[in-house]
């Protein structure tokens, strides 16, 4: 059987609906960070599909690092023999700086942000880590994007950027094969799209700009295609 981590979010929710075999483990449930939590799973796993994360780019929360570190010692002490695939993120790169054709054999500084350096400090605990950049799915700017144009509302972009997106088949597709062979760190970088050329391509006819000119491109390579 496979284990789910942190299956009600967007990555986890869409991959229990689309593997085989699967079963989700929710925080309410079980905190991956305490021990004495993880010891009392009762589960004949194979692999475990890590989801789970505490924090998220641009929002520090005391505590994250050592959080993300310690949900991986206790799957791992928990599940020695099981197969880890976990979700890096771009992030990683440390996005104070343009990050651009980022390659997964590039020496990975430490990140400022503690997301970042979460995710930095955890992308070799996992038999295989995939790392997206940006979701190509209805959350965050896109989803917002939807919305205004349905609306018939201009579509605003506080600053806009160039992108790495994966969509959710593509990162689907990936998870298959990670499940059965790889190791190391993979860039999930399906194509390059701005946020105005993502606008434009969901039907923005009006869009508008808090700044001028671009942020930090924010885009990777990968051997993965």
């Amino acid at each position: 059987m496979i284990l789910i981590t942190g299956a009600s979010g967007v990555i986890g929710q869409y991959l229990l609906k689309n593997l085989n075999d699967v079963t989700g483990l929710y925080h309410d449930d079980c905190d991956l960070a305490v021990w004495k939590d993880v010891e009392k799973l009762d589960l004949d796993i194979e692999a475990i599909i890590h989801c789970a994360n505490s924090g998220t780019y641009g929002r520090d929360y005391p505590g994250s690092v050592e959080k993300n570190i310690a949900m991986f010692v206790n799957l791992r002490r928990k599940f020695p023999n099981a197969r880890i695939i976990a979700f890096g993120s771009g992030a990683m790169y440390d996005k104070s700086k343009p990050i651009v054709r980022a390659w997964e054999n590039d020496d990975v500084v430490y990140p400022k942000d503690l997301y970042g350096l979460s995710k930095r400090l955890t992308v070799d605990l996992a038999d295989v880590t995939l790392i997206p950049f940006g979701l190509y799915t209805d959350i965050r700017f896109i989803s917002l994007a939807k919305q205004c144009i349905k609306r018939g509302e201009p579509v605003p972009i506080i600053q806009d950027v160039k992108f790495s997106w994966t969509t959710m088949e593509y990162l689907l597709d990936n998870v298959k094969w990670a499940l059965r062979r790889g190791e190391g760190r993979y860039n999930l970088c399906e194509f390059d799209m701005t946020l105005t050329e993502v606008a434009k391509k969901l039907g923005a006819k009006e869009i508008t700009y808090l700044r001028e000119g671009m942020a930090n491109e924010y885009t990777g390579s990968s051997r993965l295609r």
